[in-house]
């Protein structure tokens, strides 16, 4: 039972993005089984004039869809994109010679920015780059740090979930030989 509890428990932080996951697929489900339905019997030119006479109410359920993967991304920048905001600009600190940390932070505002993007075939285009351009980086940073431990820690910092207990001698060492401790405070939770 025990188990149980703290599976569920470890799960819940998850229960947000699962429900918009699950309304964007009733979304596109809905969509897809009027056009189905518009479609199935399309065989004459009065089944045509019909589908163009019920053109608004599927424009309609394709622009809800369309909504819901925009706030579904919106969601996903929050929380992927932005702590590339605050890392990048710390990494630049750490090693100007390094176009690794500007790069990060053009990545968060290019993420920032997407959300304003309107047209469906753009968003996707935008939104292809951004990942592939988020991976890559990702990729660089675990190379730059050299050590996962350090990696970890520097995912937490930007997402503000480091705690001082997570400063391990390693990671110490590490900020050290970057010249980074002076970059950090340290102040109470509260």
């Amino acid at each position: 039972m025990t188990d149980a509890l703290d599976e569920l428990e470890s799960l819940l932080p998850e229960l947000p993005q699962a429900l918009e996951r699950r309304s964007l697929g009733e979304s596109l489900a809905r969509v897809a089984r009027h056009l189905a339905s518009l479609l199935e019997g399309a065989n004459d030119a009065t089944t045509l004039h019909q589908i163009e006479r019920d053109f608004p109410e599927l424009k309609s359920a394709i622009g809800g869809a369309f909504s819901a993967m925009k706030q579904r991304w919106r969601t996903e920048v929050a929380a992927e994109y932005r702590p590339f905001l605050s890392l990048g600009q710390l990494l630049a600190k750490i090693d100007h010679d390094s176009t690794l940390g500007a790069r990060m932070v053009k990545l968060g505002e290019d993420a920032n920015t997407s959300l304003n993007v309107t047209q469906t075939d753009q968003f996707k285009q935008v939104i292809a780059t951004l990942i592939d351009t988020r991976a890559r980086l990702e990729s660089e940073k675990t190379s730059f740090t050299s050590d996962e431990e350090v990696d970890n820690f520097l995912s937490a910092l930007a997402q503000n979930q480091a705690k001082l207990g997570s400063v391990t001698p390693d990671i110490l060492r590490w900020l050290s030989e970057h010249d980074a401790l002076d970059l950090f405070e340290v102040r109470p939770i509260g």
